[in-house]
């Protein structure tokens, strides 16, 4: 086998017990799924040439095999079982390594599968783009992962990615939504690095292909407050959350170009509605106490920071979470208040 079939076939480490298609009811392999299964269990004991005869077997009984697993996995993709879809592409590189298209999927499949993954994510799509260098969805999906996630995050990376993919695919004028996806993704990636102007200019491009582009407006909000138009950053956050009432982070992204603005009343009233859905985050209080001080109403500036106090020093209090960063700030917040000092 051309590379380790347990990296092949576990994307180095992440849950290879569970690749398994099904288990064998017979002790002694007879079937091409027998033998597959029973090179899956050598893989995971680390029984390398043992594993390999499996494999080589179940490809004599049944040499389409791999190309089985591989489309079994597409269709999971499509019916966005990320799990089941991992697992596929796992045993087709088990049977086969070296395949673009199964070093994709898989990559795919982690990247959705959630930030968990995004590690094996990464290194998938990478290998599929050595592999394969015109992979242009292998681009895309590369820069999603590199713009997404904190700890992996590679904005010129992201940036060189969706440039090489308008160069393999070029934008169609017709909608497009990969095409809008990628300029989402170099909009956010522009935020990044602090070149708020062609963030902008992406952002507003993929708004025209796709005007429900979550991604777009975050980046072009994000531009905007950054260049503290934040009338502009509001509108986009707004239009946000009328598309999706849920959206994580978007109404307190809209509460700071509130409070950034001096609109402390609607930036307190963001903050509150953003309480009653998530009641056990600190940070939230200690944001709305900010504004509290800034308003100039001193006591419920008090109780929010008392808040923060309780839900971060105090382990019997319902929703207690350790951050004693912001314990230290809520604390200093108290003390200037308490002796007269409003902000």
């Amino acid at each position: 086998m051309q590379q380790s079939a347990i990296a092949m076939a576990s994307g180095q480490g992440c849950d290879r017990g569970e690749m398994i298609v099904a288990q064998s009811n017979s002790s002694r392999p007879q079937t091409a799924e027998d033998y597959f299964n029973q090179g899956m269990m050598n893989l995971e004991a680390e029984k390398i040439e043992q594993a390999q005869a499996n494999f080589e077997r179940a490809l004599q009984l049944k040499p389409d095999y791999a190309e089985d697993l591989l489309n079994k996995g597409f269709a999971a993709l499509e019916a966005e079982d990320y799990r089941t879809a991992f697992y596929r592409f796992g045993g087709s590189l088990a049977l086969k390594p070296n395949n673009p298209d199964a070093l994709f999927g898989r990559g795919k499949a982690q990247l959705y599968r959630g930030t968990a993954y995004y590690a094996g994510a990464i290194r998938d799509l990478t290998q599929a783009i050595l592999l394969k260098p015109d992979y242009a969805e292998a681009y895309l999906l590369r820069a999603e992962a590199s713009s997404t996630d904190s700890r992996y995050i590679d904005y010129d990376r992201a940036i060189a990615d969706i440039n090489q993919f308008l160069q393999l695919q070029p934008p169609n004028p017709q909608s497009n939504s990969d095409i809008a996806l990628a300029y989402g993704i170099r909009a956010e990636a522009y935020r990044g690095i602090s070149a708020y102007d062609q963030a902008i200019s992406d952002a507003t491009q993929a708004l025209q292909i796709s005007p429900e582009l979550p991604i777009a407006y975050l980046a072009r909000a994000g531009a905007y407050s950054a260049k503290e138009d934040y009338k502009l950053a509001i509108a986009d956050y707004t239009r946000l959350l009328q598309m999706q009432p849920e959206y994580p982070v978007v109404r307190t992204l809209r509460a700071e170009a509130y409070m950034e603005s001096g609109n402390y009343d609607a930036a307190i009233a963001d903050y509150t509605q953003e309480i009653k859905h998530a009641d056990y985050h600190p940070r939230t209080y200690y944001q709305r106490g900010l504004a509290y001080v800034a308003k100039g109403d001193q006591q419920k500036a008090i109780q929010d920071f008392e808040k923060v106090i309780q839900l971060t020093q105090e382990p019997d209090f319902p929703g207690y979470t350790t951050n004693q960063e912001l314990q230290q700030l809520a604390e200093e917040q108290l003390q200037k208040l308490r002796s007269g000092v409003m902000m």
